[in-house]
């Protein structure tokens, strides 16, 4: 075989955000998690599907019945893989931009359900299509991520080109915080604070990567904190239930049904497991067995060796994403690595301390493991950015002022707008005459000198005239009034 020359194997690898082997661990340890998935989940709804089977019609189709829920999880699985093999391959530089419109279309989707959506379970969370049932906000996970981190680094940019300031940056920074407004609180109002959380938590790592500094968030996190107590303990919601039995198991060892079978569960699978498909749990005394306990049910079957093999699938996971986050070369792609690798592992830590019994049962899934089509969908999307910025994120490119996107147009127009209404008011009330009549003396003072002053030539001008025409003010089109747009190109390209 010829031999690579060491130049281009360490240029192959420099083309990679991080090396290549963040790259493909990550994806090692999603294969690791999604074949777990793919076992454990028709193992998991085979129990109560086989006995619900055979209670109505006597056993006669049980077999087809209890692989019903691992085929669909089997279709869900191929799905979100493609959709993660698409975006991988696609830069995420050009890709950012569609996130705006998206995030307005899933938007709607929210509205509609608070408004006229059928609850389930207490809960306005689905959307149903024909046999499927859509969850908007799992998908709003990665979108609003994405639009968030790509505002920032337009506003991060045109920051450090001194092209924005003042009232104009203001009107820029209020739109993404108005639609970030209005998606919490149709999420919150499904309920679903545990999507809340994760989305609040992945936000937090975008705003912290894009270079904003944290005097803002030491004064809005106590205050956020404080409305969610007040809210779940004044009104009595079933938050403040799940926290009061949080605190009952910790301290008395009075832990919920759900959280008791699961760790009997646990318990009785040892460090081998029972074997794969003897679970006892999962017939009746371990509600939602295939879906947010799915762990329990590992640890039962596949033991402590199987429970561990998620948890280091994981670690690995979030190993490959901040080490693509730190080998990015652009702000963008470090904010999308690291806020879509936070999101993944927090939920992922969210699902395994409530099997556990040391933190609240929140309901969210178990990102690549539980059954689930939204869920799995938006863990594969999340997958798809971290794999994207580690193939493009390797090289150095311009940043985001060659482009023209819905928006940029759609920001023109508002601070467009804003510069009209203020520049409609009266105008501030003329100086008196006698404070004219000073500055007019100040001003024929400083001209008399002027003229006695003979001026020296400096390098710049001496520059100028020799490049035969006036000097170029910074190459960049930038220009943020109201004759300009946001979306201006760079000059002299």
């Amino acid at each position: 075989m010829p031999r690579t020359d060491p130049d281009t194997r360490a240029l192959n690898q420099r083309l990679f955000a991080g090396g290549v082997a963040p790259f493909y661990l990550a994806i090692l340890a999603v294969t690791i998690l999604v074949g777990i998935s793919a076992v454990m989940v028709v193992s998991a709804s085979s129990g109560e599907a086989v006995l619900r089977e055979a209670t109505a019609t006597g056993g006669t189709s049980a077999t087809q019945s209890a692989f019903a829920e691992g085929k669909n999880n089997l279709a869900f699985i191929i799905v979100g893989a493609l959709v993660a093999c698409v975006i991988s391959r696609l830069d995420y530089r050009r890709f950012a931009s569609w996130s705006f419109p998206i995030l307005l279309v899933l938007i709607g989707l929210l509205v509609y359900l608070v408004i006229s959506g059928v609850a389930i379970g207490g809960a306005k969370r689905w959307i149903q299509i024909g046999n499927f049932s859509l969850q908007p906000s799992e998908l709003v996970k990665p979108v609003l991520l994405m639009f968030t981190a790509y505002v920032l680094a337009l506003f991060s940019e045109s920051q450090e080109v001194k092209e924005l300031g003042g009232r104009r940056a203001t009107t820029f920074l209020s739109i993404p915080a108005v639609l970030i407004g209005i998606t919490l609180l149709t999420i919150i109002l499904q309920p679903d604070l545990g999507t809340t959380s994760i989305i609040v938590f992945g936000l937090l790592i975008v705003y912290i990567m894009s270079g904003f500094g944290l005097r803002f968030l030491t004064f809005l996190l106590p205050i956020g904190l404080g409305l969610y107590l007040f809210r779940a303990f004044a009104f009595g919601t079933y938050q403040a239930q799940r926290i009061q039995s949080l605190l009952r198991g910790l301290l008395h060892g009075e832990y919920s049904h759900q959280v008791t079978q699961s760790m009997y569960a646990l318990g009785s699978g040892g460090i081998l497991g029972v074997g794969l498909g003897l679970s006892r749990q999962k017939y009746f005394y371990l509600p939602e067995a295939q879906n947010d306990f799915i762990l329990a049910i590992i640890g039962e079957e596949m033991g402590l060796v199987g429970t561990l093999m998620v948890v280091g699938a994981f670690a690995c996971l979030m190993w490959a994403g901040y080490a693509i986050t730190l080998g990015a070369r652009d702000r963008l792609g470090r904010v999308l690595s690291a806020g879509a690798t936070t999101i993944l592992i927090v939920q992922a830590i969210i699902n395994m301390v409530a099997v556990v019994g040391i933190g609240p049962v929140t309901g969210k899934p178990l990102p690549f493991v539980t059954l689930g089509g939204s869920a799995m969908l938006s863990s594969f999307i999340l997958l798809g950015l971290i794999l994207s910025v580690a193939r493009n994120g390797g090289e150095i490119r311009e940043g985001y002022g060659d482009h023209r996107s819905l928006f940029t147009v759609c920001a023109d127009a508002i601070m467009g707008a804003v510069d009209g209404y203020v520049g409609a008011r009266p105008p501030k009330e003329a100086p008196s005459q006698a404070k004219m009549k000073t500055t007019s003396k100040k001003k024929t003072k400083t001209k008399t000198k002027s003229k006695t002053k003979t001026k020296v030539p400096s390098e710049r001008d001496s520059e100028c005239e020799r490049s035969g025409g006036d000097e170029d003010e910074g190459d960049i089109e930038w220009r943020w009034d109201r004759g300009t747009r946001l979306s201006g190109t760079r000059s002299g390209r």
